[in-house]
C-alpha cells in the first residue's frame, strides 16, 4: 500500500495538465511526456543516467511530505532525530543528500525541483565565462545536457550551492555525523583489523557505506561484517 501512495505521488509530480504537445517526450517542457520515462531503456542518452533520476526523485518524495530520504546504503547506527532539516556535510563546505529531509513547501524545496525540471540547466555556480559559453551554445541549438556536466550537478552540487545561497549553513550537520568515513577511504570498510566504532564519532547517527555493500566481500571481523551481521 505504502509504496503504491509513493508511486501516484511520483506520478502526480512529475505529470502536467497543459495540452497535448509534439516535443520529445523526454523533455522536460513536453506537455504530453513524462520524465519518468527518462530513465526508460529506450530513452536517449542524455536522459537515461540513473544518478540524474535519483536526484530528481528524492526532492519529489520530499516536497510530497513523505518525510526524510535515505540512500539505500546509509547504515543507521541510532534512529535520526526529526527536525526541519535534515542534511549533513561530507567535507568541509560540501553538503551530500544521501540522507536528506527539509519542510516541503520551503524555498529550499522549491529550488531543488525547479533546477531539476531543465535538462538543460546551467550550474549558477560555473565560472561566468562558462556560463556565457553554454547560453551562447543555446541560442545555435546546441544546448549542453546536464548529464555532460558531471556527476553531482543536480545533487550535492545543486544542493551546495543552494545551501549558500540561502544561508542554511546552520542546518547542515557537521561531518562525522552522517560521513565520518570518507569515500576515498570506505576500503576501511573490509579491514579486519577495524570495527564500526573505529570509523565513527560519539555523534555519528549514520555511516554511508559508499556502495561498497553492494559486491564488495565482508571478511569476518571487519566493519562491512560488522554491519552486515548486526
Amino acid at each position: 500500500m505504502e509504496r503504491k501512495i509513493i508511486v501516484q505521488a511520483l506520478k502526480r509530480s512529475f505529470s502536467t495538465q497543459s495540452a497535448p504537445s509534439t516535443q520529445p517526450a523526454c523533455d522536460p517542457s513536453c506537455a504530453t511526456g513524462t520524465p519518468l520515462r527518462c530513465i526508460a531503456t529506450n530513452a536517449p542518452p542524455t536522459c537515461r543516467t540513473g544518478w540524474l533520476g535519483s536526484d530528481r526523485y528524492r526532492y519529489r518524495l520530499i516536497a510530497e511530505g513523505f518525510g526524510t530520504y535515505a540512500d539505500c546504503d546509509i547504515f543507521c547506527l541510532r534512529p535520526i532525530t526529526e527536525t526541519p532539516y535534515i542534511m549533513g556535510a561530507e567535507r568541509e563546505n560540501f553538503v551530500n543528500g544521501a540522507i536528506l529531509n527539509y519542510p516541503p513547501n520551503s524555498p529550499f524545496s522549491e529550488l531543488l525541483r525547479e533546477a531539476t525540471q531543465n535538462y538543460h540547466f546551467i550550474p549558477p555556480w560555473f565560472r561566468e565565462s562558462r556560463q556565457r559559453r553554454m547560453k551562447r551554445a543555446r541560442i545555435f541549438g546546441k544546448k549542453v545536457s546536464v548529464e555532460a556536466l558531471g556527476w553531482g550537478i543536480w545533487g550535492p552540487h545543486l544542493i551546495t550551492h543552494l545551501v549558500k545561497r540561502l544561508d542554511l549553513w546552520t542546518e547542515v550537520s557537521k561531518i562525522d555525523r552522517f560521513y565520518p568515513l570518507y569515500c576515498q577511504h570506505a576500503v576501511q570498510l573490509s579491514d579486519p583489523e577495524l570495527c564500526i566504532a573505529d570509523l565513527t564519532t560519539p555523534r555519528t547517527d549514520a555511516l554511508h557505506l559508499w556502495h561498497k555493500i553492494s559486491g564488495s566481500t565482508a571478511p569476518p571481523g571487519s566493519p562491512l561484517d560488522e554491519i552486515i551481521n548486526c
